[in-house]
């Protein structure tokens, strides 16, 4: 994920790692995402514990695996769709070579692509990265 990192720091974008709390306010919910992108000036509520959770998390990106994949692809989805400024989810799977993002294109509407280990590269924002630098060094089991 180092290309992505390249791609969107020259956007302006931030990655945040699997430290960063979201809330997710109409779901009275917080999660901890894999990776989190913000384009805009990161907004957070102040939390008198001392984790800020992040307010305004644009894309948003989970590794699945068995235990987590429905909650990750249905219930927790569901909840990160009702962030205003979230556009776009990216499950990549710990299984096998096999990303699908789905993009947001109105409030009722969500285009997915599936990109397997066929696919070169796949689009994550506006940046292209090669599948096969995700799975750098990745041992799945098929």
């Amino acid at each position: 994920m180092i290309q992505l990192g390249f791609c969107l720091k020259g956007k302006g974008c931030i990655i945040f790692t699997s430290d960063q709390l979201i809330k997710v306010e109409d779901c009275d919910r917080y999660t901890i995402p894999d990776l989190v992108i913000v384009c805009q000036k990161p907004k957070y509520e102040k939390s008198p514990r001392g984790l800020d959770a992040l307010e305004n998390p644009e894309i948003i990106i989970e590794v699945t695996s068995d235990s987590t994949e429905s909650y990750d692809r249905l219930e927790k989805f569901d909840c990160y769709k009702t962030i205003p400024t979230f556009r776009e989810y990216v499950l990549v799977s710990s299984k096998k070579k096999k990303i699908e993002v789905i993009k947001k294109l109105s409030e009722a509407e969500w285009l997915s692509h599936t990109y397997t280990e066929k696919d070169e590269s796949i689009i994550i924002g506006e940046c292209s990265i090669l599948l096969a630098d995700i799975y750098n060094r990745a041992e799945i089991l098929d």
